[in-house]
């Protein structure tokens, strides 16, 4: 980790533990590169839910332009309900 910020955490107890477990059986390095993995993992979460909404927000518009292309909700149903079958 080429260019390190030094920040100053609290998490719950069984986390911590956990944490600690994770170093200790050799998964990861140290405590930071187990911090470092799960930031990366909450960042990557957190821009795959914004993306969700962007997406979200433009097809919604998009059927809002163009309301003759939209299913009736009972034919979209019956194809959820066989989907699911």
């Amino acid at each position: 980790m080429a260019h390190q910020e030094r920040l100053s955490i609290s998490i719950d107890e069984q986390r911590a533990s956990e944490m600690r477990k994770l170093v200790e059986t050799g998964r990861y390095k140290t405590i930071s590169a187990a911090f470092d993995k799960a930031a990366a993992i909450l960042i990557e979460r957190q821009a795959q839910e914004d993306a969700w909404w962007i997406e979200t927000i433009r097809r919604c518009e998009e059927a809002e332009r163009n309301p003759g292309q939209m299913v009736e909700a009972a034919a979209l149903f019956d194809v959820v309900r066989s989907d699911v079958a």
